[in-house]
């Protein structure tokens, strides 16, 4: 069974997390795609906003 559907932002994004802190960025990316079939995206932000990954993200320390 899948993860529930309000599971899957987190899942997505610490994924994504985890591939960019390999340095595995076009994995990252493909993984961050898939971000907009996400229907909440209330929930996405929620687990988004003061992650390790947007901080990455938006300070280039990748």
């Amino acid at each position: 069974m899948g993860a529930p559907a309000t599971k899957s932002p987190e899942l997505l994004i610490k994924h994504a997390d985890m591939l960019v802190e390999r340095k595995d960025l076009e994995s990252a990316l493909k993984v961050m795609m898939r971000f907009e079939y996400i229907e909440d995206k209330d929930e996405l932000k929620t687990f988004y906003t003061g992650t390790k990954l947007s901080n990455r993200l938006s300070h280039s320390t990748i």
